[in-house]
């Protein structure tokens, strides 16, 4: 973990996950392209002092709980878009999540 004065830089932690399991692989990704469209939609009847700026878009694996008690994941990829509503913010405050598979948004807090 990397920490300064503006906050959190980097982290990095392994070891979370124990893969028991492994699926086939998808015949293809969402475009995140196709995202992009999503997002513009969601935010063109929305009144902003200023335009969401998208910063960087990440192809990740994002956890679904599938069992609380063992507490059990399913790992599914998923594009996150990082993204700021202001010129004035240093990082991103909004984080969209979209599945790879489908393209559906992913309520992932």
């Amino acid at each position: 973990m990397i920490v300064t004065k503006n906050g959190l830089q980097y982290f990095m932690a392994s070891g979370m996950y124990d893969r028991q399991e492994e699926s086939e692989p998808a015949e293809e990704l969402y475009d995140f392209r196709k995202i992009l469209g999503k997002i513009r939609t969601k935010y063109k009847d929305v009144m902003l002092e200023e335009p969401v700026v998208i910063d960087r878009i990440e192809l990740i694996y994002a956890p679904d709980v599938i069992s609380d008690s063992p507490q059990i994941y399913e790992l599914s990829p998923c594009w996150a878009v990082y993204a700021r509503s202001s010129s004035q913010s240093p990082g991103c405050d909004l984080f969209f999540y979209y599945s790879a598979i489908t393209g559906e948004e992913l309520g992932i807090e």
